[in-house]
């Protein structure tokens, strides 16, 4: 990811905004549901379901310049969704970085698509 930042690439998931859609029809996600990106890389899918579904996400990645660059394009973007989107650069090792993660209030965050054990 340093590098596909570093040339300001998107790094678009497979089948890119058809998919994002796709799961948030899944996923019953509205302008009321909150969103966490672990691995959000340069920020497509964040900004893509911010988009979409007019709702708060927040990104998180480990690498510093993919962070960058995240936010270097939601500055780019209407006030609408600067305001709904935060990027965060998050660097944890295994062992460490526990106490961070027990903060993020998971229940808000998490979502199963109906009818399945498949969480989100």
């Amino acid at each position: 990811m340093d590098f596909i930042s570093l040339l300001r690439e998107t790094n678009r998931c497979p089948g890119g905004k058809n998919t994002i859609r796709k799961v948030l029809q899944l996923t019953h996600v509205s302008s009321s549901t909150k969103v966490l990106e672990i691995g959000s890389n340069t920020g497509f899918t964040s900004l893509e379901i911010a988009r979409v579904a007019k709702c708060k996400t927040v990104g998180i990645d480990v690498v510093e310049n993919a962070v960058a660059e995240s936010q270097r394009v939601l500055s780019l973007d209407t006030k609408q969704i600067q305001d709904l989107v935060e990027f965060i650069c998050r660097a944890m090792h295994f062992g460490q970085g526990t106490e961070c993660l027990a903060r993020i209030p998971w229940h808000e965050y998490l979502a199963r698509i109906p009818g399945t054990n498949t969480w989100f």
